[in-house]
């Protein structure tokens, strides 16, 4: 299944800093294993990405990359699967 449209919400907004949690937008169906996000992560080390309720690490050799606003799965996850991303954006 596609998803072509982001389920966000914006818990916390102070002096420019945003927490963001929403969908990744992105195929879950097995073969594709990019996805993306309304924001670049900032700094990227706050992305926390949900695999069905499980958080995954994120860096080289781990279970994704993170580039820009572009998440990049180690495996390709079955249709059904839930991703749930959770993340700032600080003013650059």
């Amino acid at each position: 299944m596609a998803r072509t449209s982001r389920s966000t919400y914006v818990s916390y907004m102070e002096d420019g800093l945003l927490w963001i949690e929403e969908i990744p937008v992105g195929s879950v169906n097995g073969s594709n294993k990019t996805f993306t996000l309304t924001y670049s992560p900032n700094p990227t080390s706050s992305l926390q990405l949900e695999v069905n309720g499980q958080t995954v690490r994120q860096g080289a050799g781990k279970d994704y990359t993170i580039s820009g606003d572009t998440i990049t799965t180690a495996i390709a996850y079955p249709t059904g699967t839930e991703l749930y991303a959770r993340y700032r954006v600080e003013p650059s």
